[in-house]
């Protein structure tokens, strides 16, 4: 330092080659002016980086403060003794404070790196349609401390006076030898690199093993995949080597729905229509299957009456918000379709018209379907709001969402008589039932139906972006790294607008299972990414589209048709409707459910077998107390 500041000395009227103590104090007054201004430089950015509106500078004041500071001790630490450096104490003490700068350097690096980098690369993968980045960053996350430690310590080596050169020949011998002794390990490596390039499955998807194991992928490393098993509640470290080489059933992809079949034995002598009929109902009334929306609704409406028949007021009454979200769901395919079909219309028109060039006015009907085409996402982005809110009140428990004892007494008499009156007459029953419901869960039908049109004005003025609009996460609006905070401050909404407490709140009712908090979170997360990636497609198909005059514009629209049915949300084929086919005649006829449930991740991975044994106990009530009755087995 006294050497750069050589030729200003005289004006101060000091030596330009100040020696000995002299020497030292300027070259410590010196460095302590440029601690005093880099520290005033710390303070003002971080005053500034408060103002902005990202986190980013902040985490970067923060996170380089404290190896900046060690790496700026050593440097000068080094400076300071370097006319010393000629005796063999002042050289130990040079390479020492030299070896520390190059390790201060290389924790800068790393936090640089891992905190900032890999920070808005993180956040970046969050709002990609890609799944790599989503693999590629936590293994990057894993080996840059190694890798970074490692050519750090390299240039220490040289600091120290020893060859690079023969320390490279002394860890590539050592890397092959230790090749043969690894050789496992480094199958799993290259297993790794394997599951990175070919991306068979994401973080959060769900597998089914070969041995029928049920897993969501929690983690994926260089060496190993961690895996989460619902049934046994644990972690399975599998090794990549043994993933590659397995068959994996994949249930996220290209839906995550899963199917289901049932088999149920009748006499050979039963009416097979009859049969069919109830059956498919079975399958058709249950919240979590998929099927016709139209036809599901009054089969789950009916599904009511069977519930209270046989006392089960709990999982009838909460079937009231089943409906309303099943119904939220319809709007969103019905908005998605007509998405999809303007998107097809306007791929066909740009088709035909953009042979031999736009003119004006065939410009002015592109524009004019790009506006629509943004109105339609507009729509999509309003059902999937409301769609979501309805999702949320399914899982909220309290005082509003359940019979009180003395209520449920007054109903199960009621059922009581009816069932006397109709002993003989199964359907007869059912119709008395039907009613009795109407008059015993209307505070349950009024309070559902208020809440399913609040929400759908929230959704609304949120969209418009009134003043004073309620404070309601859209998907799609929401950041990736502040949406539990949002959506806390959404719960308050909801609160004081008199629809139950917060996620956890158990005193008031909300959600008070964590499981199901984070499971409701993680659904919200991932729509927010599909509706972010929809709005990020369009802009930029509508932006490049004005830009370049409309050039391919149908093969970019046939694309985003595409992925919309791939990627987004899939227009449910009739297929995974519920269907009873006829699959073997003896001495009794057997027939096979056949039936899709909806998202298996729900429910703690336990949609499948709940779905399976309330849809058996359905068919049990449709066979055996409906008239005629029908005389079956099961398996």
């Amino acid at each position: 330092m006294s050497d750069l500041l050589g030729p200003l000395l005289p004006y101060i009227g000091l030596p330009a080659q100040p020696e000995g103590n002299l020497r030292l104090a300027i070259t410590l007054l010196a460095w302590l002016v440029v601690a005093l201004l880099v520290s005033a430089a710390m303070s003002v950015g971080r005053r500034v980086s408060l103002r902005t509106g990202t986190d980013y500078d902040d985490v970067l004041l923060h996170r380089i403060r404290a190896p900046l500071g060690v790496a700026f001790l050593f440097a000068v630490i080094a400076d300071a003794l370097s006319p010393w450096g000629v005796a063999a104490l002042g050289r130990a003490i040079r390479t020492a404070t030299t070896i520390g700068l190059i390790y201060a350097i290389v924790w800068l690096v790393q936090r640089l790196v891992i905190d900032v980098v890999l920070h808005l690369a993180q956040r970046r993968a969050a709002s990609s349609a890609t799944s790599i980045d989503d693999i590629l960053v936590p293994i990057v996350r894993s080996v840059i401390r190694p890798i970074t430690f490692g050519i750090g310590t390299m240039f220490a080596l040289e600091a120290a006076g020893l060859p690079i050169a023969g320390a490279a020949l002394l860890v590539g011998g050592a890397s092959f030898v230790l090749a043969f002794a690894l050789q496992s390990t480094l199958e799993d490596v290259f297993g790794g690199v394997g599951l990175v390039v070919d991306t068979p499955f994401a973080v959060g998807d769900v597998l089914r093993l070969e041995d029928g194991t049920l897993c969501q992928v929690a983690g994926l490393g260089m060496r190993v995949t961690r895996l989460y098993n619902a049934h046994d509640h644990s972690i399975i470290t599998h090794s990549n080597r043994g993933l590659v080489q397995q068959a994996i059933v994949n249930l996220s992809r290209p839906t995550p729905d899963m199917g289901l079949t049932i088999r149920v034995q009748v006499a050979r002598d039963s009416d097979t229509r009859l049969v069919w009929e109830r059956l498919t109902e079975a399958g058709l009334a249950h919240p979590w299957t998929l099927g016709d929306t139209a036809k599901k609704l009054p089969a789950m409406r009916r599904r009511m009456d069977r519930l209270v028949r046989v006392r089960d007021y709990r999982r009838a009454f909460h079937t009231i918000k089943d409906l309303q979200r099943v119904a939220a769901e319809g709007d969103l395919v019905q908005a998605v379709e007509r998405l999809a079909g303007h998107i097809v219309e306007a791929a066909s028109r740009s088709n035909v018209l953009e042979r031999g060039g736009f003119t004006r006015d065939e410009r002015s009907l592109v524009d004019a379907d790009l506006d629509r085409l943004r109105l339609h996402v507009r729509e999509v982005k309003r059902s999937l709001a409301v769609w979501l809110l309805m999702v949320r009140y399914t899982y909220v428990e309290g005082r509003f969402c359940t019979l009180t004892p003395d209520a449920e007494q007054r109903l199960e008499d009621a059922v009581r008589a009816a069932q006397v009156a109709g002993r003989n007459d199964g359907n007869q029953t059912l119709e008395r039932i039907h009613a009795l419901i109407d008059d015993h869960f209307a505070t349950g039908f009024t309070r559902v139906a208020a809440y399913a049109a609040a929400a759908k004005g929230w959704v609304e003025a949120a969209l418009e972006g009134v003043a004073a609009a309620p404070p309601i996460c859209l998907p799609g609006n929401t950041p990736h790294d502040e949406a539990y905070f949002l959506t806390q401050r959404q719960e308050a909404h909801i609160y004081e607008a008199g629809f139950a407490a917060g996620l956890t709140d158990r005193a008031h009712g909300g959600i008070p299972d964590i499981d199901q908090v984070e499971e409701y979170l993680a659904l919200f997360a991932e729509w927010n990414k599909k509706m972010q990636i929809l709005d990020s497609r369009v802009r930029d198909l509508v932006t490049d589209t004005r830009r370049s005059g409309g050039v391919r514009l149908d093969e970019r629209l046939h694309d985003l048709r595409r992925w919309l049915g791939s990627d987004f949300k899939e227009n449910t084929p009739e297929w995974k409707y519920p269907r009873t086919p006829l699959v073997g005649i003896g001495d009794r006829l057997t027939y096979e459910l056949k039936v899709y449930v909806d998202n298996v991740k729900l429910s703690h991975f336990t949609r499948v077998a709940q779905a399976e044994s309330q849809i058996r106990l359905d068919v049990l009530h449709l066979l055996r107390d409906q008239s005629p009755a029908v005389t079956f087995e099961g398996d």
